[in-house]
């Protein structure tokens, strides 16, 4: 080949660096707003432009009994997945969940039907600041069988 034929010359990647970040952030974005993903994750900088976090969202388990209605606590083993939903909190994840707790559930305490689980946010008020929790996402998981 003849110096500086198109073989011999570098190829520009000034832009691949550039470019990754910007696909990240479009990526991030999307998830953020197309499926609540947490701001503080995924590789963006929502964490600069808000105060959610994992921490503003808080996960309830309530397991149905008959004639009782009771919280009940998630259980130690899930903390890894329950940390998942509340960051992304999918109706698969929370579902996924809900039905792992019931599972658990189910073995200690007889009679039980099923397993709501809510996804609760923390929003301030725009005039006061108080904290409020709102109800986010929420769903229920049947237990079938006897044990």
């Amino acid at each position: 080949m003849r110096p500086g034929s198109d073989a011999e010359r570098p190829r520009p990647t000034w832009f691949v660096a550039p470019g990754l970040l910007v696909v990240v952030a479009l990526a991030q974005v999307a998830l953020a707003l197309g499926l609540d993903l947490s701001p503080w994750l995924g590789g963006g900088f929502g964490m600069f432009a808000t105060i959610e976090s994992r921490s503003e969202r808080h996960l309830v388990a309530l397991a149905d009994s008959p004639g009782l209605i009771r919280q009940v606590a998630i259980p130690e083993r899930l903390d890894e997945s329950a940390l998942g939903v509340r960051a992304l909190p999918t109706q698969a994840r929370l579902r996924a969940l809900a039905a792992r707790i019931a599972a658990a559930e189910r073995k200690r305490v007889p009679g039980i039907r099923g397993i709501r689980l809510q996804l609760w946010r923390t929003r301030y008020a725009a005039s006061t600041l108080a904290p409020q929790s709102r109800l986010a996402e929420e769903v229920t998981v049947e237990v079938g069988g006897d044990g």
